[in-house]
């Protein structure tokens, strides 16, 4: 398995070589009044990067807006303090 996993690491690392060689042309990225000029290959990792970063902070907050409490465990009190029945009332 380990041979089959290296295997795909050394042919998606080539192809990302290949693809960097490929697209060297610069390219200018503006956004509002600030402007840059790079590589085409260096304006695809960079926006793969800020999707992989920004994608993970949306999915780790839509899970926390929908997580259901109601499905957690109780809270149990400590060792030697007693239950309180739900029943009581003071």
């Amino acid at each position: 398995m380990r041979v089959i996993y290296k295997a795909i690491v050394i042919v998606l690392l080539g192809i990302i070589v290949i693809f960097a060689f490929q697209n060297l042309t610069s390219v200018t990225v503006s956004l509002f009044a600030w402007s840059a000029t790079m590589p085409v290959a260096l304006v695809v990792v960079a926006a793969y990067l800020f999707g992989m970063v920004t994608g993970g902070s949306v999915r780790t907050l839509m899970m926390r807006l929908t997580h259901d409490d109601s499905k957690a465990p109780p809270i149990m009190p400590p060792p030697g303090v007693p239950k309180r029945r739900a029943d009581s009332h003071h």
